[in-house]
């Protein structure tokens, strides 16, 4: 009998024992991801509780209570899990798994961090998330490029009067430049979407090319070579004093001979000495009702020679 009562004695201060090491019940209350459960715990730590009842947490779920934290009764535990987003990130597409209230910002710079790019969004970014909603990213990108361009050379004119009209001499030979130009280029999703000149550097300025052009201009009549400021190319019609009704003088009191012509003093002033090849050099000191613009009469001695000549186009040279 005294072996009995000895071993029962033992018994009941180890089931004391194990019951004050397991703790008086607590009634926790559950809320994970919205849904509520009331369940009965021993268990002293929110780690033993999680494990006793098989809750797993995962990295990016978020409780509201630390681990080691010590239960009492009545205590809620609140747990929420994090979700998936589809990511369609520039011409990628992956499946990220996000915190609890992440918006977009912060999912740009989760993807960011896993690719090494930079993107941006066509929203609001403090938008929160949805789980398995899809997020179109727009992938940005920039490339610097350098380029080399030539630069134009300009072109210096030195009239010389002592070289024949239109003859050219090169002074100096001409030689473009080089400029060097940095533009960056902004892309989106690859497609280019703006430039901006970043330097442009001179890197050998241009020689201007230099040249002599002859203003010296001379006409080969029975005399030799005459210099002309200009000539033209006019109707000519002759004429002759000896013609009846005809004055035997010019508008300026000069006798009507040949080498006497009449003009449009507005064209050719009077007074202007000329050259026509095939007539010889003449003089414009008369004037007529029909001579407008480009119209020239020639004063012949007779008439069977302005007959001859009739009317024609010439050129006349105006002499300095």
């Amino acid at each position: 009998m005294k072996v009995f009562f000895f071993v029962s004695i033992i018994l009941l201060i180890f089931q004391g024992t194990a019951i004050a090491y397991e703790g008086p019940v607590k009634h926790i209350q559950l809320i994970d991801n919205g849904e509520t459960t009331t369940l009965r715990t021993r268990s002293k730590t929110v780690e033993d509780f999680l494990i006793s009842n098989d809750v797993l947490l995962n990295e990016q779920d978020l409780i509201n209570l630390e681990l080691n934290h010590l239960l009492s009764d009545e205590e809620t535990i609140v747990i929420d899990r994090s979700f998936n987003v589809n990511v369609v990130a520039g011409h990628r597409q992956m499946s990220v798994k996000v915190p609890p209230n992440t918006d977009v910002n912060l999912l740009m710079q989760m993807v960011a961090e896993r690719t090494g790019d930079e993107y941006i969004y066509n929203g609001y970014v403090y938008r929160d998330l949805v789980k398995n909603e899809t997020v179109r990213l727009i992938h940005v990108s920039q490339e610097y490029v350098y380029t080399e361009e030539p630069i134009s050379y300009e072109t210096e004119i030195i009239y010389n009067n002592n070289i024949p009209y239109g003859e050219e001499k090169i002074i100096n030979q001409w030689e473009y430049g080089l400029k060097a130009i940095t533009t960056l280029i902004n892309f989106e999703n690859g497609i280019e979407k703006s430039r901006e000149l970043i330097e442009e550097r001179i890197i050998n300025l241009p020689i201007n090319e230099v040249k002599e052009v002859g203003t010296k201009r001379t006409v080969l009549t029975s005399t030799g070579h005459v210099q002309y400021m200009n000539s033209f190319i006019l109707e000519a019609t002759a004429y002759s004093a000896e013609q009846p009704n005809l004055s035997n003088y010019t508008a300026t009191g000069a006798k009507a001979v040949r080498g006497v012509v009449a003009v449009d003093p507005n064209f050719i002033p009077l007074g202007t000495n000329l050259y026509i090849p095939g007539y010889g050099h003449a003089i414009a000191a008369d004037t007529g009702g029909a001579i407008r613009g480009k119209k020239i009469d020639l004063c012949f001695d007779t008439v069977a020679e302005s007959i001859e000549f009739g009317r024609r186009n010439i050129k006349v040279y105006i002499l300095e």
